[in-house]
């Protein structure tokens, strides 16, 4: 069977890489309201195209992003369901892309473009994996369903109300998600835990109005400065995070979790030469696997406050950080994001203030971050499916084994 399935996926190939350029063409930025019809015409393509697989496809609305559903029989009553989403991050800062986001492009065997690995990439391989099994068996080996989201990367709720409702009828005796990575190119991984995330927008006003800081510089506080100050005091020089009560329930890593973190011989230099930085940073006591893979993490996505135009206008003005923290399962989202919010607005409270912060979550998002382990030459068998047809990469910029060390990236 090997054989012939890869015999498909080598005369086949060229089609498959246009059809996912095709797929990573639309637009999908949940995020940005000026982008749902291009949401909506992308959860359409990848229906239409399970439909002409043979799949009962189709979109169900329950609110938010329409979520793609795809069902089909195989000759047993086992039933694998593949999770995935066809959405993707807004594709800023465009200076960054050599070559425009949504233009899929090949360079030295690479596919750039928004989406090609998070995660339309990763939903296609299974999808055109499912279509060599049938090209060359004829039938599946089991039931499969494709129950694939547009809210992802925007953190809407659609999907878990429609799991909630439909759980019955789903039924599945496995779950894959397509959302993740190998750790290289030559070594196979089983993902077998996630780390979730809760953000969070935190504003600090100070006067009613833009005051100029000439005339009231030094009698009030400055909002942006407070800001700064209160997010500087949430994590220590040395990487751990000051919030009480943020590391309570975090599930520690066993001693053969580490060994087998150290056995992947991770090496930091090549990823701080990828990424254009002096050194890594990060948790004090944790290696960079341990803390990408496993530590929980306080981040800053965002700060903005006062004049953005040309030269310089003299105000004080109010500011807004986003952060978010990244947390191992087996922490829940409530008690976490309330003491992240109450630490913050204590942090903040200085009577140099003029008013308090004004915390607030965002969302409470399901995301991945992974454990993985190299798979044992045993396992490869049963994990593995036709590779992509070509190698893809969405960041931006550069390329290579070093990126595939972090299960998920943060620049997608």
């Amino acid at each position: 069977m090997t054989d012939r399935v890869e015999a498909y996926i080598d005369a086949n190939q060229n089609r498959f890489v246009e059809e996912l350029m095709q797929f990573m063409r639309i637009p999908s930025v949940s995020a940005q309201e000026k982008h749902d019809g291009d949401t909506r015409a992308c959860a359409q393509w990848i229906a239409d195209h399970l439909k002409g697989l043979g799949f009962e496809a189709g979109l169900i609305d329950i609110g938010g992003k329409p979520i793609v559903r795809a069902v089909r029989k195989g000759n047993s009553a086992k039933r694998v369901l593949i999770y995935g989403h066809y959405d993707v991050q807004p594709e800023d800062p465009l200076d960054q892309w050599k070559t425009p986001p949504f233009e899929p492009t090949i360079r030295d065997g690479i596919l750039y473009g928004r989406g090609s690995t998070d995660d339309k990439g990763q939903v296609f391989t299974h999808v055109k994996a499912v279509e060599a099994l049938l090209k060359t068996e004829g039938e599946l080996p089991c039931g499969v369903v494709f129950l694939l989201e547009g809210e992802e990367e925007s953190g809407g709720d659609a999907l878990a109300r429609y799991v909630s409702q439909a759980k019955d009828e789903l039924k599945p005796d496995a779950v894959v998600i397509s959302d993740s990575t190998m750790y290289d190119a030559n070594t196979p991984a089983i993902t077998y835990g996630l780390r979730g995330i809760i953000a969070l927008e935190f504003t600090v006003r100070g006067p009613a109005m833009d005051v100029h800081s000439g005339a009231y510089g030094g009698g009030i506080a400055n909002p942006v400065l407070v800001l700064a100050q209160m997010l500087a005091k949430c994590v220590s020089p040395k990487g751990k995070v000051l919030i009480p009560h943020f590391y309570d329930e975090v599930v520690p890593l066993q001693p053969w979790e580490r060994q087998s973190f150290r056995k992947l011989k991770f090496d930091d230099a090549a990823l701080a030469k990828e990424l254009n930085v002096p050194r890594l940073h990060g948790e004090s006591g944790y290696r960079t696997l341990e803390r990408l893979w496993a530590r929980p993490t306080f981040e800053i996505n965002g700060i903005f406050g006062g004049y953005q135009g040309q030269r310089s206008k003299t105000i004080i003005p109010a500011c807004t950080a986003r952060a978010a923290t990244e947390r191992w399962s087996g922490s829940g989202p409530g008690r976490p994001s309330r003491s992240t919010a109450s630490s913050a607005a204590t942090r903040a409270s200085d009577p140099r203030r003029s008013s308090p912060p004004s915390p607030r979550p965002r969302s409470r998002a399901a995301w991945w971050r992974t454990r993985t382990r190299p798979a044992p030459a045993t396992w490869y068998s049963i994990i593995s499916a036709p590779s992509a047809p070509t190698r893809s990469a969405s960041k931006p910029t550069s390329s290579g084994p070093a990126r595939r060390c972090c299960s998920t990236w943060t620049a997608r």
